[in-house]
């Protein structure tokens, strides 16, 4: 998680509880020592922190360290069902809607999951549908993709209509108890590649969708965030010149080619990695060719084909609306 900069006494402190709750995190469990030896902080400080995380229940208490001859040590346990993440993935495929979504543990852990096919897809039934799936569980943040432009929680352009020009967050920040993050399918889509890839965050990466009958996007990690531009406009490739000219029949390697050309001359790759209608391996060497036509080969990044972004797409709606909320809840500021 980044951190707010500030030299602020009361910022500064909770800054060391979201120290020491990303430590128990990656930890599981720990001891006071073994947390303070992890970030750094006084066993002093670390104790307090931990004894107040237990008051809240977000950390729980196990049994007593065998002793070494001294006092046993305390142990502790992160308690990953403190809260969970509802993620819903909306689109439109052949007169339908389907409706993805996954519900995981305040670690990221997969509770349930699945993918259902609905008649209709706008606000009421996006509303049932939450409720449907989240009722038995403490649900304290919900992420939703779309595929469109969303700026503060509204959606401007959207592939389905229903959902343009919404204020979707205020609606359903206003019916559910829980940090509400609503946002473009391809960014979250291009964090769920990075994570699942466990790419460096030293390295920009790219994710390319070429949809059958829909306008391309991409999504854009740089320095580990998504790139969402000062009007989260990012990624709409489908303005870019070399996809605009005349002759709809330009072969579909070639197009996919000029796009990754384009995004190497500008964000300089380490991954780039391609899905949608028509695509596969052997086009995708096909376009690695063509590409080397132009770019020196030392600055083609890898090109990756993925058959489906599901996983992709929910795991990045997943971490990045667990990571805001938990920013928010910590530091009771919005951050995208």
């Amino acid at each position: 998680m980044d951190y707010p900069l500030t030299s602020n006494t009361q910022q500064l402190k909770l800054i060391n509880v979201a120290h020491v709750i990303e430590t128990m995190k990656a930890l599981r469990r720990g001891t006071k020592a073994t947390v303070a030896q992890a970030t750094g902080l006084s066993l002093a400080t670390c104790g307090t922190i931990l004894n107040s995380l237990c008051a809240s229940g977000e950390i729980l208490h196990e049994a007593l360290e065998a002793s070494s001859g001294g006092r046993p040590a305390q142990r502790f346990i992160y308690n990953e069902h403190f809260f969970y993440v509802f993620s819903l993935a909306v689109a439109g495929e052949h007169g339908h809607y389907v409706y993805g979504y996954t519900l995981t543990t305040a670690i990221g852990t997969l509770v349930a999951g699945g993918r259902e096919t609905l008649p209709s897809a706008d606000t009421a039934s996006v509303i049932a549908f939450i409720h449907g799936k989240t009722a038995q569980y403490n649900v304290r943040a919900i992420g939703i993709g779309l595929p469109g432009v969303i700026v503060d929680g509204r959606v401007l352009t959207c592939d389905i209509s229903a959902f343009e020009d919404v204020a979707l967050r205020d609606i359903l920040a206003a019916r559910f108890a829980a940090f509400i993050r609503i946002g473009n399918d391809m960014n979250f889509t291009a964090y769920g590649f990075y994570k699942n890839q466990r790419l460096s965050k030293d390295q920009p990466l790219a994710y390319l969708m070429f949809p059958e009958k829909h306008c391309p996007g991409c999504g854009i990690i740089v320095g580990g965030k998504a790139l969402e531009g000062a009007t989260q406009f990012a990624g709409e490739i489908a303005h870019l010149p070399c996809l605009n000219r005349p002759g709809a029949g330009r072969a579909l390697a070639r197009t996919v080619a000029d796009t990754v050309i384009s995004l190497i001359s500008i964000i300089n790759p380490g991954t780039i990695a391609v899905t949608g209608a028509g695509l596969g391996p052997q086009m995708t060497a096909d376009i690695f060719r063509l590409c080397r036509e132009t770019i020196p080969r030392q600055h083609v990044p890898d090109i990756i084909y993925r058959e489906s972004m599901d996983d992709d797409y929910l795991r990045g709606i997943a971490e990045m609306t667990l990571e805001s909320a938990n920013y928010q809840r910590l530091f009771g500021a919005s951050r995208r």
